[in-house]
C-alpha cells in the first residue's frame, strides 16, 4: 500500500511533543519506517480507478474543447499517452445539425483508439443548464427545471439557466443523462462540476431565494450525485468539483459529497482565486487543500489536483495577447511552487493537472521536464513545522514554505 502520508506537525510545548509521540509509536502508524513498510506492500486499484504509479508525477487533464475546433491527431496523441485519467467537455457545436453528445463521442472513440486504458470523464454541470446538448432540449422543456428567484424569475448566470436541484424531478433527470453518458460509450465516468456554486452558497444571493430554498438545492444536490453514482452503475466513477480549504464558506470544505461520489477535483490549488488582493497565497487556503487532499485519498477517494502557474490563468487579462513562447516560458518558470505543494500532499490515486486553464491553449500539450522526471514512491508522511513542510521520494527532495511561496524540489 502506498506511503500515509498524513502531514505529521512538529514543534510546541515538551509535554505535548511527548503526548504526541507515545501516541505514534502506540498506534505505530506515523514514523516514517512504518510508512516505508506500508509504500512496499501492493497497492490494490480500486474498481475503474486509473492506473497509478510513482514513477513520475501522476496526471490528469481538462480539456474545453471550442465550438468550431476539432483535436489534431498530435493532440489526439499527446492527451492519449500524457494523462491517466482526462475530462472532455465540449462547448455548444458552431453547426446546427450536431450536438454536444454526439461530438464527444466522437472524440472520446479517437483518444481511446490510441490508449484504450486512459479513464475519460464526461463533462456534466450540476448547477447551470447549457444549450447544444440533446438533453438540453428535454430540460428546456419542463421549465420547472429552472430555479426561481422570490419573485418567480428565472434565475441566470449570464446566459445560462440555473437548475433546481430540490425538484426531484429535476434531480432524476440529470442523474439520467449521467447514466446515458457512460453507459454503451468510451466514457469512464462523469465530472460533475459546480459543486461548489450551491454548496458552497456564494453562487446566489440569500435575499434572492425564498425561505429554505438554499438549503434544499444543497440537500437535493447531494441526493441528485447520490442518484447518478447507481444509474452509472459499479466501476463507473462520479467525480465532483470540488474540495476547497476555504472553510468560511463551507465548514466541511467539500468532504460531505465525497458519501456519494468516486472523488473529487482540487480546482483552485495555490491558483488565482486562493490568493488574496495583492496576489499573495492565502496560507491557510491553501495549508486545508493539502489536509483535505490527504483526507479523501485515506477514504480510498480519487483526487485530482488542479495548479496553476502563481496568479496567471486564462482570466488574466493579459492572456490574449501572449504569444505561445510567453505561456511556455510562465509554465515553466512557475512550475515549482504548485508541484511541491502536490507533492507534499500526494498519495496514491492522486493525480496532478497543471495550466493556465482548460481551453487549448492554455498549455497542456506542453511537455514539461519536471513532469516526467523520475520520482518514486513517498519515504514517509510530508513533515510539518509551522508553515513549512518536507517529504522525501525515492528520487526527490521537496522543501515547500506556504507563509512565503517558495519551494524547492532535488532531483536525485
Amino acid at each position: 500500500m502506498a506511503a500515509n502520508t498524513r502531514v505529521i506537525r512538529k514543534g510546541g510545548l515538551m509535554n505535548r511533543t511527548l503526548f504526541f509521540v507515545l501516541l505514534c509509536v502506540s498506534l505505530g502508524g506515523c514514523s516514517v519506517a512504518h510508512s516505508e513498510r506500508k509504500a512496499a506492500q501492493p497497492h490494490p486499484e480500486p474498481a475503474g480507478f486509473p492506473a497509478f504509479s510513482w514513477k513520475t508525477v501522476p496526471q490528469w487533464g481538462f480539456l474545453s474543447v471550442k465550438s468550431g475546433e476539432d483535436l489534431t491527431d498530435d493532440q489526439v496523441r499527446h492527451l492519449a499517452h500524457e494523462y491517466a485519467i482526462l475530462t472532455l467537455c465540449k462547448h455548444k457545436p458552431a453547426d446546427p445539425r450536431r450536438n454536444i453528445e454526439g461530438e464527444m463521442l466522437r472524440m472520446a472513440n479517437r483518444i481511446k483508439v490510441v490508449n484504450s486504458g486512459i479513464k475519460l470523464l464526461y463533462y456534466w454541470n450540476t448547477t447551470l443548464a447549457m444549450p447544444g446538448s440533446l438533453a438540453y432540449q428535454d430540460f428546456a422543456s419542463r421549465p420547472d427545471h429552472v430555479l426561481h428567484d422570490i419573485q418567480g424569475r428565472p434565475l441566470m448566470m449570464g446566459k445560462f439557466e440555473y437548475m433546481d436541484t430540490s425538484k426531484a424531478s429535476m434531480r432524476d433527470w440529470w442523474a439520467s443523462a449521467a447514466g446515458k453518458a457512460v453507459h454503451d460509450s468510451p466514457f469512464d465516468g462523469v465530472f460533475a462540476d459546480a459543486v461548489c456554486k450551491y454548496g458552497m452558497g456564494s453562487a446566489i444571493a440569500p435575499y434572492a431565494l425564498p425561505s429554505g430554498k438554499r438549503q434544499a438545492y444543497t440537500d437535493g444536490l447531494f441526493d441528485m450525485l447520490k442518484a447518478a453514482q447507481q444509474r452509472m452503475g459499479p466501476g463507473k466513477l462520479l467525480v465532483f468539483n470540488g474540495l476547497r480549504g476555504n472553510l468560511r464558506s463551507w465548514k466541511h470544505g467539500g468532504v460531505r459529497y465525497l458519501d456519494c461520489s468516486s472523488g473529487a477535483i482540487v480546482e483552485h490549488f495555490a491558483g488565482f482565486s486562493g490568493r488574496d488582493s495583492r496576489g499573495r497565497v492565502i496560507k491557510e487556503w491553501l495549508a486545508n487543500d493539502i489536509e483535505l487532499i490527504g483526507r479523501a485519498a485515506r477514504r480510498g477517494k480519487l483526487v485530482l489536483v488542479k495548479g496553476w502557474p502563481g496568479n496567471h490563468s486564462w482570466l488574466s487579462s493579459d492572456f490574449k495577447a501572449l504569444t505561445d513562447e510567453d505561456r511556455r516560458r510562465i509554465l515553466r518558470e512557475n512550475l515549482t511552487f504548485p508541484l511541491a505543494a502536490y507533492l507534499i500532499a500526494a498519495e496514491a490515486y492522486c493525480y496532478f493537472d497543471y495550466s493556465l486553464g482548460y481551453l487549448s491553449n492554455c498549455g497542456m500539450f506542453e511537455d514539461l521536464d519536471d513532469l516526467h522526471r523520475p520520482l518514486g514512491a513517498p519515504r514517509g508522511a510530508a513533515m510539518r513545522n509551522d508553515w513549512i513542510y518536507t517529504r522525501e521520494f525515492e528520487h526527490a527532495s521537496v522543501w515547500l514554505d506556504i507563509e512565503n511561496e517558495k519551494a524547492r524540489i532535488e532531483w536525485k
